[in-house]
């Protein structure tokens, strides 16, 4: 696969999982209403290292495969860790949101398509 193509399809990914953060994520009864976004700005540093670890990942991934992967890796992971916190403490049998399992399954796709994209490429 051309490495321009994949570093695309890898960005798209992430800004694709970020934009299910828009979608509403909590309804307390109709009085206050919560999106994903809340998400990421509750935790500013810890959203710009994430960001940051991924985007160098995918950027620099041809210069050491491993240690990008790795790195990568651990942002997804960080992403996903931070999304199903928030969805347990504010409810998951109560919420009748879409946002949070669209979210979630979207955090997961992308970690799984970093996965096999990456894993290709070690093996070619």
């Amino acid at each position: 696969m051309n490495k321009t193509l994949k570093k695309v399809i890898l960005l798209a990914m992430i800004v694709g999982c970020c934009g299910t953060l828009l979608l509403t994520w909590v309804d307390y009864s109709g009085v206050q209403t919560l999106n994903g976004t809340s998400i990421l700005t509750g935790n500013a540093m810890l959203t710009l290292l994430i960001f940051g670890l991924y985007g160098v990942s995918v950027l620099f991934y041809e210069k050491a495969p491993t240690v990008f992967f790795h790195t990568g890796l651990s942002g997804l992971s960080m992403l996903f860790a931070i999304m199903l916190s928030k969805f347990e403490m504010w409810g998951r049998f109560g919420n009748h949101c879409i946002g949070p399992y669209v979210g979630l399954s979207s955090a997961l796709l992308t970690i799984v398509v970093y996965v096999l994209l990456n894993m290709k490429d070690q093996k070619s």
